[in-house]
């Protein structure tokens, strides 16, 4: 559906936000788990 793709991309963009604001909290995550956000 449209509206649940928006709604990912809006929320992949707060999680990369978030990532490059907290760089030391995101080496600590897995690849795998970062794949499936």
């Amino acid at each position: 559906m449209k509206i649940e793709g928006y709604r990912l991309k809006q929320i992949q963009r707060l999680l990369y936000k978030d990532l490059i604001s907290n760089w030391d909290d995101a080496t600590v995550l897995p690849l795998e788990m970062r794949r499936e956000y």
